[in-house]
């Protein structure tokens, strides 16, 4: 049975509407047709998400129910409201979202670009508004429908009208039938492809009824159930036997089915802890995968790949398979898994896996008996499943787990490396998530947790080279672990002026991974390296090396060529950070257009949502610097005004408040700086992003200096004191000069006349 997700999207002001869909969609479930086979869920916000306090709604929202781009359909509604704006940027229009009606379509519009899923239903209600609607509302709303008109139009689609909720009803029900009806189609292939031979014996049968009944049994076809995509797709592709071996296809296939029933067996197991649909195709739906090399597999499964695309509209994420082969006097079967590039989530892990060594037996006879073992790997397969399902949905700790627990079912000499490689991944990627999201109130700890991930990661890919010397992700992975812990170091500090031997030993280890020998083409390795030898030159480069920036260009420009405009979409997702780094250079450089053209670019690029926020980010830090290069301190403030609610690592809200203060002292706008350090320093315990002084101590005395320096001109002088005793208590060896600049503060204002 499909479970079939509808997420509801809607401003307020549609809330009967809202009932009606919800209706419609259960009522799906009541009808013979259809309830065998497809449970429809509707997910609307005032039955999944609690009324909490203290955190915006459409956070809430986005915690507690799944996400747009995780639902199976998306139905979407507008009338005289677009709703409350967010503070989050829309990377498709450069601009806040206009609501979280706004962002939940183009989450799933942007998906649907990406995967062909989830169904977006957009439906705008033309009833004449109400008295009290706001003209400005209703403009943000047809402005958006204007935005599907055109031959240039920025959105592609149609969209229904509904003058009251009965038509929505009817409009609805009509929708969601003829989207059942798509699903069904390659049913009724499959079944055209059956029932078309028995017309021909029926023709047959008709010229000579014995010559027909003789062929009826060699004609029939046998049923193959139809493929169907769900959120998450694993085809079991049939394992082959190695060419030269005297094996037969029927033992093969024993073995190939045997893996399929297993696997699906030990993923029902962990079906609850998904937040995604997983559907696995067996080997007779997808076929077998061969070939006499590892290389030549993995080239078939990714042709595999594109066939079942072609022929079925089908999109596997994973294709396992596994060949067959003799040695010696026994029977080897050898597992292997290959990752595909539908998920840019994934894209550090793209490609071919072994999934352990190999299972050996007397006799074909007795490899039979090899199911068992199958089952054993079925299950070590169901946990890296879950641990890649969780990796698309952003739940990195739970995907850490997954991957853990194959770890501990895996004992075998082969395949702990790759798992290993899993797990660090989970840990970079959570570190990803933390720095572009960023957490507030209670869950400021998850920023603490960044060192505590690199660690982890460099762990992981330091226990993979353990198992495997000679693994080039292992090698990648590691240097990127160790990039981000010298960036760590450099975030404390505010300082980039690392010694010259860590960045060597950076260096080293991504030239390690060009060298080792276990590289699958597809894991890029030669674009990874690239790009991990740039960083390490953009570091160079900010701490005053002048000759470093062309070094670091060369690199970058490198991995754009390897990406070839689109030709390896492997890298898309690093060709899209090359591009940014790329801006950066140029930025360093004091080439602002430069800069902003190379940020908008790698904005078009990405598919990911943490990349296009950092992106977002530094480009608005463009904005700010070109306007400050040319004077025009106005377009600078608003410009920072952008930045902040965007920024989400305490230190750096804490260092861009800093810097937009001392911009407006130093420019005689002293009412402006006043604001900014208030916003800062005083009223940070109710700060989106709360900032613990302590754990920068250079960083918060100079933010307190500065805010006391103001409240000081200001006329301020009780802030001002309590600012410079917050400066000398946090940093008292670099600050010592503020207790005589205390004394004298307090000698003005003891001075001062009462009241």
């Amino acid at each position: 049975m499909r479970n079939v997700k509808v997420f509801v999207s809607s401003p307020s002001d549609l809330r009967k509407a809202r009932a009606v869909v919800a209706d419609v969609v259960r009522a799906l479930n009541e009808r013979p047709t259809i309830r065998d086979r497809y449970k429809f869920s509707p997910y609307l916000y005032e039955e999944h998400a609690p009324a909490l306090t203290g955190e915006g709604p459409q956070e809430v929202v986005n915690r507690e129910m799944i996400q747009p781009h995780h639902a199976d359909i998306l139905v979407c509604m507008l009338w005289s409201r677009m709703g409350t704006p967010l503070s989050a940027m829309n990377p498709d229009t450069g601009k806040p979202y206009l609501s979280g009606t706004e962002y939940e379509f183009y989450e799933a519009y942007r998906s649907y670009q990406r995967r062909k899923t989830p169904t977006l239903l957009l439906y705008r209600c033309t009833a004449p508004p109400l008295p009290d609607a706001d003209p400005q509302q209703m403009a943000l709303v047809k402005e958006f429908f204007h935005r599907f008109e055109g031959p240039d139009a920025p959105l592609r689609g149609l969209y229904r009208t509904f003058n009251d909720e009965e038509q929505l009803r009817r409009a609805l029900i009509n929708d969601l039938d003829l989207q059942i009806v798509r699903w069904e189609r390659p049913a009724r292939r499959i079944m055209d492809q059956v029932i078309r031979p028995f017309w021909f014996l029926f023709v047959l049968m008709l010229v000579a009824i014995a010559a027909a009944l003789i062929a009826l049994p060699r004609l029939s076809t046998p049923s193959i159930a139809p493929i169907q995509n769900y959120g998450f797709n694993v085809a079991i592709a049939g394992f082959s036997a190695l060419p030269g071996s005297d094996i037969a296809q029927a033992d093969v296939h024993v073995l190939s089915e045997a893996l399929y029933t297993s696997f699906v067996q030990r993923l029902d197991a962990v079906r609850n802890d998904l937040t995604v649909d997983v559907g696995v195709w067996s080997p007779a739906q997808v076929g077998a995968v061969a070939g006499a090399t590892l290389e030549e597999r993995e080239a078939n499964a990714a042709a595999l790949v594109q066939r079942l695309k072609e022929a079925h509209n089908a999109r596997a994420d994973i294709v396992v398979y596994g060949v067959v082969s003799e040695s010696g006097s026994r029977v080897a079967v050898q597992p292997e898994f290959y990752v595909t590039d539908t998920w840019p989530e994934l894209s550090e892990l793209y490609g071919r896996f072994g999934l352990s060594s190999a299972l050996y037996a007397r006799n074909i006879d007795q490899s039979r008996a090899l199911s068992g073992e199958l089952s054993n790997r079925s299950q070590v397969l169901a946990f890296i499943t879950q641990g890649l399902v969780q990796m698309i949905t952003a739940n990195y700790d739970s995907a850490s787990r997954a991957f853990g627990t194959a770890l501990s079912l895996n004992q075998d000499v082969v395949g702990r490396d790759v798992m290993f490689v899993l797990r660090g991944n989970s840990a970079i990627g959570n570190y990803n998530l933390i720095v572009s999201r960023g957490f507030s109130g209670s869950e400021l700890r998850e920023v603490r947790r960044l060192p505590e991930l690199i660690a982890q990661a460099e762990a992981d890919f330091r226990a993979a080279l353990g198992e495997n010397p000679d693994y080039a992700r292992a090698y990648a992975g590691l240097g990127t672990a160790e990039y981000l812990l010298a960036m760590e170091s450099s975030r404390v500090s505010r300082s980039f002026d690392l010694e010259s031997g860590a960045l060597d030993a950076i260096e080293t280890t991504f030239q390690n991974a060009l060298s080792a020998p276990d590289s699958p083409e597809s894991a890029d390795i030669d674009a990874k390296v690239a790009f991990g030898v740039g960083q390490v030159e953009v570091i160079r480069m900010l701490s005053g090396e002048t000759e470093a920036a062309a070094r670091a260009r060369a690199q970058f420009e490198q991995v754009i060529s390897l990406y070839d405009d689109g030709a390896n979409l492997r890298i898309k997702e690093l060709a899209a950070e090359a591009t940014a780094r790329l801006a950066l250079i140029a930025r360093y450089e004091g080439d602002y257009e430069g800069a902003r053209a190379g940020y908008s670019q790698a904005l078009e690029l990405t598919g990911l949502e943490e990349r296009a926020l950092l992106i977002q980010r530094s480009l608005l830090e463009v904005t700010v610097e070109a306007a400050r290069a040319r004077g025009d301190i106005d377009a600078a403030a608003a410009a920072y005004e952008e930045l902040l609610p965007l920024i989400v690592l305490p230190d750096e809200l804490a260092y861009a408040n800093f810097r937009y203060g001392k911009m407006l002292m130093e420019t005689g706008r002293l009412d402006g700086a006043l604001a900014v350090y208030d916003r800062a320093v005083f009223a940070e315990e109710e700060a989106r992003v709360p900032f613990d002084f302590t754990e920068f101590p250079a960083l918060g005395a100079a933010l307190w200096v500065e805010a006391g320096n103001a409240f000081y001109d200001g006329g301020r002088l009780e802030d001002a004191i309590t600012a410079y005793r917050a400066a000398l208590a946090l940093d008292p060896e670099g600050q010592t000069h503020l207790a005589d600049v205390i004394t004298e503060t307090q000698a003005e204002l003891d001075a001062q006349p009462p009241g």
